[in-house]
């Protein structure tokens, strides 16, 4: 953990609140399942954008007209590779933290954004581990199920989903950490 990262978290914490654990998601370019069906979808916008141009200037369109399929090769350049670069840049500037009272979630690209869920109003607490003890801890109610499409790059998916600690090294001891600081006395 870097010492920028360390300061962001140390700036949220209030007066006499105790620090229990903090950390980061992965970083780097990652895989999800919901990219079985996204590259395919960018693969066909993108070629279906570009191929469309040598056919309408032969066909003699305007060029008011061709630029309607632009939107179409940004958005699958978008779903091609952008997103998984937009994702791993989220994830290199998320901090997480929980502490006696709270968890915490600093995160933003452009600007910082911090969630706190009080431990004492937490409602559910939904924990996936992994074989490589990496884990996904889900904040609250997925009631649309959006949670599954958080790390595909989909900004808006990403800010309707409940609160996502995601890829969390330690996981198991993280989540004892939670439910241990849930049933202290207040």
């Amino acid at each position: 953990m870097d010492r920028q990262a360390d300061q962001r978290i140390e700036r949220e914490l209030d007066r006499g609140e105790q620090l229990l654990w903090f950390g980061q998601p992965s970083l780097g370019v990652k895989l999800h399942l919901p990219d079985l069906v996204l590259l395919p979808m960018g693969l066909l916008l993108t070629s279906f954008g570009i191929v469309i141009h040598p056919v309408a200037l032969r066909n003699g369109w305007e060029p008011d007209n061709i630029l309607g399929s632009l939107p179409l090769v940004l958005v699958g350049v978008y779903l091609l590779g952008g997103r998984w670069l937009w994702d791993a840049k989220r994830r290199a500037r998320t901090v997480y933290a929980v502490t006696d009272r709270r968890i915490i979630l600093v995160s933003g690209i452009f600007r910082t954004r911090v969630r706190s869920i009080d431990l004492r109003t937490l409602g559910d607490l939904s924990f996936i581990e992994r074989r490589n003890g990496k884990g996904d801890f889900l904040l609250g109610s997925d009631a649309w199920g959006l949670s599954c499409l958080i790390g595909t790059g989909l900004p808006l998916v990403t800010s309707l989903a409940p609160p996502l600690l995601e890829s969390v090294d330690q996981a198991r001891h993280v989540y004892e950490i939670i439910r241990d600081a849930q049933h202290r006395e207040w």
